[in-house]
């Protein structure tokens, strides 16, 4: 009888689990993870068209491309580390998903059995409930 008091204890507490929401509040956004890739540099300034020198314009140009080139490796980068990051919130959510239908199914399953068995027995709110150890029942049985 113990054993079925106790069961019937886990499943209160495994009710209450249950019962709380699915969604959680909106947590503030999380500073970006450190990257592998490198940070992008301040873009380059552009001298004056009117009245920079050819040879400034090219250095310039040069100054941009190397710029433009580094920048976009380190972006290319960066979207393969978020998309291998999202390939890992998609398999912590498919397996948090997994774990909460079989916690949710065993829940039931455990309610079904013990509600049969609280049928069965007749212990729901009969007078001898106290003396048959009702696992659910009105909340007077053995301590």
């Amino acid at each position: 009888m113990r054993i079925l008091i106790g069961a019937g204890a886990a499943l209160l507490f495994a009710s209450v689990a249950a019962a709380q929401p699915t969604t959680t509040p909106a947590a503030p956004t999380p500073p970006a993870l450190p990257s592998a890739c490198g940070e992008v540099q301040a873009a380059p300034t552009l001298p004056d068209p009117a009245h920079a020198s050819a040879a400034q314009m090219t250095r310039a140009n040069q100054t941009y491309e190397a710029w433009a080139t580094d920048t976009r490796t380190k972006l290319q980068c960066r979207q393969a580390e978020i998309r291998a990051l999202a390939a890992q919130v998609n398999a912590a959510e498919t397996a948090y998903n997994a774990q909460a239908a079989t916690f949710s199914n065993t829940v039931n399953s455990w309610t079904a059995a013990t509600t049969a068995f609280n049928q069965r027995n007749g212990s729901s709110t009969t007078s001898h409930s106290n003396q048959r150890g009702s696992v659910m029942g009105s909340g007077h049985g053995p301590n």
